[in-house]
């Protein structure tokens, strides 16, 4: 009997300094079978060394430290090709066209539903 091999889950990265957040999107991604990987900041996310790969982040947009603009536009300039779902609680129309100029995929407004989460996690390569 020949053992089949499966996919491995596909990967949403969290970057996000709440810890309710945190525990709140894990839980979800799971349940929508994501494998999601949680980190508090951006800079503790870059010093993981994660591998570029077909993965999706969710990045909160206000954090101490590197907030999830100036991580994207790191991320570019490295020529890392993440797609990245800015998460915001002030999603100024401004705001939304500079995140989506500098390589954003989409800005989610927080609260936000999670009909929302999975229709912009679908749209993902």
């Amino acid at each position: 009997m020949t053992k089949e091999l499966t996919n491995p889950l596909p990967t949403v990265f969290v970057i996000d300094d709440d810890v309710a957040i945190q525990r709140s999107l894990k839980a979800l991604l799971g349940a929508m079978h994501f494998d999601a990987q949680i980190f508090s900041s951006a800079e503790s996310f870059l010093q993981a060394s994660v591998a570029d790969c077909n993965a999706c982040l969710l990045v909160d947009v206000r954090m101490p430290g590197m907030g999830g603009v100036n991580l994207l536009k790191e991320l570019r300039r490295r020529k890392y090709s993440f797609q990245v779902i800015l998460m915001t609680g002030n999603p100024e129309a401004d705001f939304v066209t500079y995140a989506l100029d500098a390589g954003a995929a989409a800005v989610l407004e927080k609260p936000f539903r999670v009909e929302k989460l999975k229709q912009l996690l679908q749209r993902m390569p």
